[in-house]
């Protein structure tokens, strides 16, 4: 689940298949629609809570009232079902499930006019450049942080490329992400060899990834 990013989103997947049931934009990002929107894509999949293995969920970056409210959720109901929890930095997530060519950036849109984007290694999937942290910045700056990373490639979630629009500069090929940010979370979760789970809530700051004591 994520219910930092947007309005939110929680995706179902199951079996070795890795068939997946979503929903995306539903206000997932508000805590009395959480439930329901879990409680729906359980009845869709004629499951039950007690039929979940796993529970992941985004540790931000993002809205700073979604990240608690999405973290509260998952841990209530791992505490409740007996079985564990995993959370992960969205662009992480976002950098595993890209699987791009070249090197590229990661970015999702916070609050209403801020980035909060990370450069990653193609070579290396969803591990982080070294030269880079997560930033938050305002639109206009990352519209500057593109034109000074000419060809490097934009992987960005829907409603971002929305309000980027004609600012994208012709040198920066995009891809968009979608809306949901949910499923690129459950896909990392279910990599055997995950093991950058946290629970930590990730609050980003002038332009400073900061990871203060959570849940």
């Amino acid at each position: 689940m994520d219910s930092a990013v947007a309005s939110g989103s929680v995706a179902l997947i199951c079996g070795e298949t890795g068939s997946i049931i979503k929903r995306e934009g539903s206000d997932c990002s508000r805590a009395e629609k959480l439930i329901s929107v879990i409680s729906d894509i359980l009845n869709e999949a004629a499951l039950e809570l007690k039929d979940l293995d796993l529970i992941a969920v985004s540790t931000g970056p993002g809205s700073y009232s979604g990240i608690r409210i999405g973290l509260a959720t998952a841990l209530g109901l791992s505490n409740s079902l007996g079985i564990q929890c995993v959370g992960f930095s969205v662009l992480e997530a976002m950098a595993y499930g890209a699987r791009l060519p070249s090197s590229y950036i990661a970015a999702i849109p916070v609050g209403k006019n801020d980035v909060a984007w990370q450069a990653f290694n193609a070579d290396n999937p969803g591990r982080e450049d070294p030269r880079t942290y997560a930033e938050l910045v305002p639109l206009a700056s990352f519209v500057e942080h593109l034109k000074s990373r000419q060809h490097m490639r934009l992987f960005a979630q829907t409603d971002l490329l929305k309000r980027l629009g004609n600012q994208i500069p012709s040198t920066t090929p995009f891809v968009d992400a979608g809306i949901g940010m949910a499923e690129f979370v459950g896909r990392l979760a279910s990599r055997e060899d995950a093991t950058n789970s946290s629970l930590q809530p990730i609050y980003l700051r002038n332009r400073d990834a900061i990871r203060l004591p959570g849940f």
